[in-house]
């Protein structure tokens, strides 16, 4: 499932839940950050998995150690979203997921470009991937302030 209808189904979630008096979310943007937040610890989640050895493919070859770049990037994921959700570090968290997104672009054009596959799937095009990747750049921004 696309981590972009993740963060939208996740968010419609926890708005209705705020709505709803269940969970103390009582605007778009706290609904967005929980969405945003729990989508990164997902996406991190998924580099410990057996799905790792797939994402160490799609690592550039210039890249040295792909298996630890993968474990790192999947770290770095986790603590930014559990950042995201913290208010005393929720300015940092977010800086620090803007940088990860824009240092992952090129690799992620790459992918496309090259139409590599991730387990088993083709990667998005070049078209989507750097709407995308420019959405979750303003969502992490957004929901960081």
């Amino acid at each position: 499932m696309s981590p972009v209808f993740i963060v939208a189904l996740l968010a419609l979630l926890f708005r209705l839940l705020g709505g709803l008096g269940v969970v103390e979310i009582d605007s778009w943007l706290i609904a967005v950050r929980w969405a945003t937040g729990t989508t990164f610890i997902i996406m991190g989640a998924a580099h410990f998995t057996p799905i790792r050895h797939d994402v160490e493919r799609l690592v550039p070859p210039s890249v040295p150690r792909p298996a630890l770049i993968v474990l790192l990037l999947g770290v770095w994921q986790i603590a930014g979203g559990a950042g995201i959700l913290t208010p005393q570090v929720r300015r940092a968290a977010a800086m620090a997921l803007v940088l990860l997104l824009i240092l992952k672009l090129p690799a992620n054009i790459r992918i496309a470009r090259k139409s590599l596959s991730l387990h088993g799937r083709l990667a998005t095009a070049p078209a989507w991937r750097i709407p995308a990747q420019l959405l979750w750049i303003t969502l992490v921004w957004w929901t960081g302030s």
